[in-house]
């Protein structure tokens, strides 16, 4: 049994009888919707080129009439691109994972015929936990969120081709132009914080007024040298 990433890599080719039914003969086999699988069946003196796929394991079986060949007329097949012949979904679900913290109900694409059923995730820690996590257990089949492309994460994901570049960066003023005034230095200062630096400076002279007098009494009862409100204010202001 191939596994899905090695059917989608290449071209197939297989051979039926003419009486064998298609969809009868790959009714338990899983052909990836990326896969180009190709069916030739005799009719009429040419061999006609079905291609068949399935849009889901869950869904059944589609077949496209790609072209036919003979050996006078040769190889006459469709011009059309791969996803533009499979350019309907048939109402497929996605289950698709996002970083945001609600599960709710995905949004209609009428153009491919299909919707979306959306899952909030954690984000990477390290161990795959995360929306990767969900993703390489089968959980969800796509994320919306840019993810940073790294080798480690090509090994259990595929990334979409890049629609934009998008680039961050931090800018910081040039010093030449700045202008440093000596009001700067203040302007932290607003009149509350003034307010309360005054009232803590006059608290603190108090203090000092009431420990002088009551600390410097000697035992001989003799009253200690004036300690002046000035002096108490310029300790403080030191």
């Amino acid at each position: 049994i191939l596994s899905q990433k090695i059917l989608s890599k290449f071209i197939w080719l297989i051979f039926l009888k003419e009486e064998t039914d298609i969809k009868e003969f790959f009714r338990n086999v899983n052909i990836s919707f990326d896969c180009e699988f190709l069916v030739a069946q005799r009719e009429d003196g040419h061999f006609v080129l079905t291609e068949v796929y399935r849009i889901s394991a869950t869904l059944p079986l589609e077949t496209y009439r790609f072209g036919t060949w003979s050996s006078t007329t040769g190889l006459d097949c469709s011009r059309i691109g791969l996803y533009r012949r499979r350019n309907n979904l048939g109402g497929l679900v996605l289950p698709t994972a996002v970083t945001m913290y609600f599960i709710g109900r995905g949004r209609d694409f009428p153009s491919m015929n299909f919707g979306g059923r959306f899952f909030a995730a954690l984000n990477f820690n390290g161990k795959w936990n995360g929306i990767l996590g969900m993703m390489q257990r089968g959980e969800v089949n796509f994320s919306c969120i840019n993810f940073l492309m790294t080798p480690a994460r090509l090994d259990i994901v595929d990334f979409l081709t890049p629609i934009s570049v998008v680039r961050t960066s931090l800018n910081i003023r040039d010093e030449k132009n700045v202008r440093i005034k000596w009001t700067e230095f203040f302007r932290p200062f607003c009149l509350k914080l003034w307010i309360v630096e005054v009232s803590v400076m006059l608290l603190i002279v108090f203090c000092l007024l009431i420990t002088h007098k009551i600390g410097r009494h000697n035992e001989n009862g003799y009253e200690p040298e004036v300690y002046s409100f000035g002096e108490a204010l310029f300790c403080t202001l030191a």
